[in-house]
This record gives structure tokens, C-alpha cells and sequence, in this order.
């Protein structure tokens, strides 16, 4: 394979590893507002990218038989890992329709609320929802009152 074709697969995976280390913190962190306004990949870009990275290693570990390919397990099964869960988290925000919006686009915060009590739930960070509802109360308060 040559340089070029592995610089561009490493820039792929990199950027999906990426965007995982981005949407997870911010579901976990609860910043739900974010997920809106940052597109992610889909389901199938990321099917795609971890089809490569197992397809790579199968290719290095039966290029020789002889000498071992001194690939490192524990970066493949971080990226595994890390791409399996991106998969998750998109798979979840996809059912929900957390997409990008237009910057203008309005959105109903009852919704949002609603949305996240469940995702919060599916991820186990229910506490989460608490806040957010704190959050959205208040907000709710703040838009409602006249300037």
C-alpha cells in the first residue's frame, strides 16, 4: 500500500475516533445543545471505517507467517471499541433525530427534554435528565419573560 492511501485511511479513522471523543463527552457531560450543531458520521461511514481498520490487521497478520507484524493490540482494540461505541451513540441520537440544524432553525425545549430523558436513560445517566430539566426550566422562565 502505498503512503499516500495509508495517510488517507489514518485521517479517516482519526476522524471518526475524533468526533466519538467529541459526542460522548458531550452526551455524558450533558450538553445536548452541541449534538445539534456539529454534524457526525453515519452509521454506514463508520461500518465502513471499522471493516478497514479489521481488514488492515487481517492483512498484516497473514502477510508473513513467519515473523510477527508487531502490530499493536491494544490501538486496534481501542479503535474498535471506540468505533463500535460511536456506532452506538450515532444508532441512538439517528432514532431520536438529533441531526444538525440550520442555525436559524427553532426547536421546542419540552422536545429536547423529552428526547434526552430517554437517551439519558439508554446511557444510564438519568441524573443527567435532572439537570437538563433544571436547565430547560429555567431557560423556559428567562424566554418567557419580557425584556
Amino acid at each position: 500500500m502505498q503512503k499516500k492511501q495509508i495517510r488517507k485511511k489514518r485521517k479517516a479513522l482519526k476522524e471518526k475516533i475524533e468526533m466519538f471523543t467529541i459526542l460522548f463527552p458531550a452526551i455524558k457531560n450533558n450538553v445536548p445543545l452541541y449534538l445539534y450543531y456539529h454534524p457526525y458520521h453515519s452509521i454506514d461511514e463508520i461500518k465502513n471505517e471499522l471493516k478497514n481498520l479489521i481488514n488492515h490487521a487481517k492483512d498484516q497478520l497473514s502477510k508473513d507467517f513467519k515473523s510477527s507484524p508487531k502490530l499493536n493490540k491494544k490501538a486496534y482494540l481501542d479503535a474498535i471499541l471506540s468505533l463500535c461505541f460511536y456506532m452506538g451513540i450515532v444508532k441512538v441520537l439517528e432514532e431520536y433525530n438529533i441531526t444538525m440544524l440550520c442555525q436559524q432553525t427553532r426547536f421546542d425545549l419540552e422536545k429536547l427534554g423529552q428526547a434526552f430523558a430517554q437517551i439519558y436513560t439508554i446511557f444510564g445517566i438519568p441524573i443527567n435528565y435532572t439537570m437538563l430539566g433544571n436547565e430547560i426550566s429555567n431557560d423556559s422562565e428567562k424566554i418567557k419573560k419580557p425584556w
